[in-house]
């Protein structure tokens, strides 16, 4: 994704939902339009859905696997973040979503986040089932570039709580340790007491 571009689209999110900005200012009465149902399929073959997740925080992050820098290069930060956070990072689930279900198969999309961290599940679907949890989590896809293969998609990290309620939008230009931090902050704040 073109630097310039990335940025107009943040700026653009920041403004329209309101969300980036103040994180964590929001009250529990507050509801978010961010997040939703989802029917995907993992590495494995198996059907997923939302509710598998639920008692873990997730850290969901669309992209694809023919990406050249921004999908690499954030999810090694995620893989860095988990080792960082030790022992808390059990408390989340980094979930990678397709925008190129054409291309990124199932077992494609398993074998990619496998590179990084075994953590990571890795989601696709057919077209209908990608499109409808990118509009459930506001991602913009761009056309795939004719020339290079690229396609320019949004690069937002999207922490959702236990619930599967929407806690925070976090940046991708965060470092590994800065990342580490935030979720290790989120899932104290939204964590269940004992």
């Amino acid at each position: 994704m073109k630097s310039g571009l990335r940025d107009l689209l943040c700026t653009a999110l920041i403004a329209i939902v309101g969300i980036i900005a103040f994180p964590l200012t929001t009250s529990a009465q507050q509801t978010s339009t961010i997040g939703g149902g989802f029917i995907l399929t993992d590495g494995a073959g198996r059907m997923v859905t939302e509710n598998d997740f639920r008692g873990k925080s997730l850290l969901v992050f669309f992209g694809y696997t023919n990406c050249p820098d921004v999908c690499p290069v954030t999810m090694y930060k995620i893989t860095h973040a988990l080792q960082l956070m030790g022992s808390q990072a059990a408390k989340i689930q980094p979930l990678f979503i397709t925008v190129d279900p054409t291309h990124d198969t199932p077992a494609l999309v398993g074998k990619y986040t496998a590179l990084f961290s075994s953590a990571i599940i890795g989601l696709s679907g057919t077209r209908p089932q990608i499109e409808h949890v990118e509009r459930e989590y506001h991602v913009y896809v761009g056309p795939r570039d004719p020339n290079t293969g690229a396609i320019d998609h949004s690069a937002i990290l999207y922490v959702m709580s236990p619930d599967g309620s929407f806690l925070s939008a976090l940046a991708d230009n965060l470092s590994a340790a800065e990342l580490a931090a935030s979720l290790m902050r989120l899932t104290a704040l939204h964590s269940k007491p004992n």
